[in-house]
C-alpha cells in the first residue's frame, strides 16, 4: 500500500525520466544496435593510451610515464586510475550500465532535472529546459568530437547550481552535503576549465544572496552557509585531490606555467614573461560578435567548416539562381564564413528557450535571474576573445587562473545553463502567476514584440559581414594586386607547353613576347574575373542560408509566442502548455544536433553510417594495415625470435 501510494504521488518524476530515456533510446538507436560512436579525440587517445594499457594489464600498476607521445611524457592527462575514489567509482559504474554517448547526453538530463527539483519547478517544465540543455549543438558537438570528460563536466553543472541555491534558500545539512557531492562528480571528471567559468557564475549568484542576506538582516546565516560550502567544496576536492593534484604539478612544467626562457632571440633579457599560456593561443579559437546570434538561430554564419556540396544546405545551393559563377566549383566553397579558424558548428541553444528567457527577464520576481543575466553575458563577451580584447586582457592579465585555458569559446557552456534556466523560471511564473500577467497582458504584447522585431530586423539588414569572413574580405581586397602573380605563373605555364601545340590551340608564338605578354594578360584576367563571379555566386548561396535560418528562427518564435498569449488569454491546463512547449523545443533543438550526432546513413539501406561504425572499429579504432603486416613479416623474418612473444601477445 505504501509502495502505491508513493508511486501515485511521484508518478510525474518517473514518467519524466521515462520520458528522457525514450527520447535518448531514439536518439542514439545506433547504439543500441552494436554501434560505436566515431571520435576523433577518443581514437588518438586510444592510440596513446595503449602502451599504458598492456602495462597495466601485465604488471597491475600505474607506470606514470609513456613512450607513446612525444618520445616521453608523464601519462597525467593521457591514463592514470586513481585508486580509493568512490566517486570516480560511481561514476564508471553508470557509466556500465548506461554507456556513452547515450550516457552523457542522459546525465545532462538528470541533472538538470535535479536542478528543477530544487528549485521546485513543474516536472514537465523542467524537462523543457533540460532537453534545450542536453541538445544544445554545441554539447552534441562536443561528444561527437570525442570531449568526453568537457562533456560529463558540463552535464553536472545544473545540479551544483540547483544545490547552491538550495543551500541559500533552506540553508540545511542535507543541501551542504548535496552541493558537496556534485561537486565532487564535477571535479572527478577533471576537466578543470569547465569547473572554473562555473565559478563566475557562483560568485554572481553568491552576490545575490548576499544582498537578499543584507535587505533580510540576516548576514550571519549568509556567512554560516557560504564557509559550509566552502567546506563542503574542500571536501570535494580532497576526494579528487589524486589528479587534480598531479595536474596543477604537471601544468608548471607545460606551457600553462612559468617561462625558463631568460633571454630573447636577440640576446636582450626576457621581460614579457607570462605565467600562463600566450594570448594568441588562448584566443585562437574566439566566437565572432555577430556569430553570438547562432545562439538564437544556427546557421547564420553557415554551420561548420564543411563544404557546400556536403552540407545540410545542398537543397539551398541547388534553388540558387547564378547570374554568374560555375556551380560546380561553388560546390567546394566552405558554408562557413565565421571568424574561427575552423568549427565543426555552431552553438544553438534554440529560438523558443532564447525567447522565453527574454521574457524571464521581465516576468521573473527572483533577482536570480540577474545573476543568470550576469553570468550569460560575461560568457558571451568573455568567448568573443581577440574580438573584443579588452575584456580578455582584463581577464588574462588580472585574473587568477584565467591565463591557463585556450579556447575561450567554452565560456558559452554557462550561456547554454543560464538561458535555459531563465526559460524554465519563466514558464513556471507564467503557471503560477497567469492571472497577474493576464491582468498586464499589453506588457506580454511589448515585450514579445519588440523581440520578434528584432530578429525581423537581422533578417533584412543582416549582421553586416556581408556573408563573407575577415580573412576572405582580406583576400577578396588584395585579389587585383594578385593580378602580376598570376601572369607570371601562366608565363611559367606557357614554357613548358609545345611552341607547335601552342600556335595551333591558343595562336600564340612563342617567339614573339608581345603576344605571350597579351596572352598570359588575358588569362589571368579571366582567373581574377572568373574567382570574382564565384565567390559573388558563393556570397548569393550564404544570404540564402542565413535567410533561411532566420525564417526558421522566427516560425518557431512566432508559434511559441502564440502559444503562451493562447494560456494567458484562454487558460487551458498547465500540462498542455508545457507538452506544448516541450513539443516545440525537441522540434527546434534535436533536428539541429542530429546533423552533427544523428542516425544518417551514407546510402540509405547499407547500414553504414555518417556518425556511426561497428563496435569492433569503435574498441579498436587503431588496426594494422597492409604495410604494417609487411613490416612485420620482414622483422620476423630478420629476428624470428619474436615470433615467440607476438604469440603471446607481449
Amino acid at each position: 500500500m505504501k509502495i502505491m501510494s508513493f508511486l501515485k504521488k511521484n508518478w510525474i518524476h518517473f514518467a519524466t525520466i521515462f520520458l528522457f530515456l525514450i527520447v535518448c533510446l531514439i536518439y542514439f538507436s545506433p547504439q543500441l544496435d552494436g554501434y560505436g560512436l566515431k571520435q576523433q579525440d577518443i581514437e588518438q587517445w586510444k592510440g596513446s593510451a595503449h602502451e599504458t594499457e598492456v602495462h597495466r594489464a601485465l604488471y597491475g600498476e600505474e607506470p606514470l610515464w609513456t613512450n607513446a607521445l612525444f618520445g616521453g611524457m608523464p601519462l597525467i592527462q593521457i591514463s592514470v586510475i586513481y585508486g580509493g575514489n568512490i566517486i570516480k567509482s560511481i561514476s564508471n559504474f553508470y557509466f556500465s550500465v548506461i554507456p556513452a554517448p547515450m550516457g552523457i547526453v542522459f546525465l545532462h538530463l538528470i541533472c538538470f532535472y535535479i536542478l528543477g527539483l530544487f528549485l521546485r519547478i513543474n516536472p514537465i517544465v523542467t524537462a523543457v529546459g533540460a532537453f534545450a540543455f542536453a541538445f544544445a549543438s554545441y554539447e552534441i558537438i562536443i561528444i561527437e568530437a570525442g570531449h568526453a570528460t568537457k562533456a560529463m563536466a558540463t552535464a553536472f553543472l545544473p545540479a551544483i547550481v540547483g544545490s547552491f541555491i538550495y543551500c541559500y534558500q533552506k540553508r540545511t545539512i542535507l543541501g551542504i552535503l548535496l552541493s558537496s557531492l556534485f561537486m565532487a562528480f564535477e571535479l572527478s571528471t577533471n576537466h578543470v576549465q569547465v569547473t572554473y567559468y562555473l565559478a563566475f557564475l557562483l560568485i554572481f549568484m553568491g552576490f545575490v544572496f548576499l544582498y537578499d542576506a543584507w535587505k533580510s538582516k540576516e548576514l550571519k546565516a549568509f556567512f554560516i552557509t557560504t564557509a559550509s560550502l566552502i567546506c563542503g567544496y574542500l571536501v570535494a576536492l580532497v576526494i579528487n585531490y589524486g589528479n587534480i593534484g598531479l595536474t596543477t604539478d604537471y601544468a608548471k612544467h607545460t606551457i600553462r606555467g612559468g617561462n625558463d626562457i631568460t633571454i630573447n632571440s636577440d640576446g636582450t633579457k626576457a621581460t614579457q614573461q607570462s605565467s600562463g599560456l600566450d594570448k594568441d593561443y588562448i584566443t585562437q579559437w574566439s566566437y565572432g560578435i555577430g556569430e553570438t546570434f547562432t545562439l538564437i538561430s544556427p546557421n547564420v554564419k553557415g554551420g561548420g567548416s564543411y563544404a557546400l556540396g556536403n552540407s545540410p544546405f545542398v537543397s539551398i545551393l541547388e534553388n540558387t539562381e547564378f547570374e554568374n559563377g560555375d556551380p560546380e566549383t561553388v560546390y567546394k566553397y566552405g558554408a562557413y564564413w565565421g571568424n574561427q579558424p575552423f568549427t565543426s558548428g555552431p552553438v544553438y541553444i534554440g529560438a523558443i528557450i532564447v525567447f522565453l528567457a527574454f521574457l524571464g527577464l521581465i516576468y521573473i520576481k527572483s533577482r536570480i535571474k540577474w545573476a543568470l543575466l550576469a553570468s550569460t553575458l560575461l560568457a558571451i563577451v568573455l568567448s568573443w576573445g581577440k574580438n573584443y580584447m579588452g575584456v580578455t586582457d582584463f581577464f588574462i592579465d588580472y585574473i587568477p587562473g584565467y591565463n591557463k585555458f585556450r579556447t575561450v569559446t567554452i565560456n558559452l557552456i554557462i550561456a547554454e545553463l543560464c538561458i535555459p534556466i531563465l526559460a524554465v523560471l519563466f514558464v513556471n511564473e507564467l503557471i503560477k502567476n497567469k492571472d497577474e500577467i493576464k491582468n498586464k497582458i499589453k506588457t506580454l504584447y511589448i515585450s514579445s514584440g519588440v523581440f520578434f522585431i528584432m530578429l525581423l530586423l537581422i533578417k533584412f539588414i543582416g549582421l553586416g559581414d556581408g556573408y563573407t569572413s575577415s580573412e576572405e574580405k582580406k583576400q577578396m581586397a588584395n585579389i587585383d594586386l594578385e593580378l602580376p602573380k598570376v601572369e607570371q605563373n601562366i608565363k611559367q605555364q606557357i614554357l613548358s607547353i609545345n611552341p607547335q601545340q601552342l600556335k595551333q590551340q591558343y595562336n600564340v608564338n612563342i617567339n614573339n613576347q608581345s603576344e605571350v605578354d597579351a596572352f598570359a594578360k588575358e588569362q589571368a584576367n579571366n582567373q581574377i574575373t572568373s574567382y570574382k563571379d564565384n565567390f559573388g555566386a558563393l556570397k548569393m548561396v550564404r544570404k540564402n542560408i542565413f535567410n533561411s535560418s532566420m525564417n526558421r528562427t522566427l516560425l518557431f518564435v512566432f508559434v511559441a509566442g502564440i502559444f503562451v498569449f493562447l494560456f494567458v488569454q484562454f487558460g487551458f491546463t498547465p500540462l498542455i502548455l508545457s507538452c506544448g512547449i516541450l513539443t516545440l523545443v525537441l522540434a527546434d533543438n534535436v533536428p539541429v544536433s542530429n546533423y552533427y550526432l544523428g542516425s544518417e546513413e551514407i546510402e540509405e539501406g547499407e547500414g553504414e553510417y555518417k556518425h556511426w561504425v561497428s563496435s569492433a572499429t569503435a574498441k579498436y579504432p587503431i588496426s594494422s594495415r597492409i604495410p604494417d603486416e609487411q613490416i612485420l613479416q620482414n622483422e620476423l623474418k630478420e629476428n624470428p625470435e619474436l615470433k615467440v612473444f607476438i604469440d603471446k601477445a607481449e
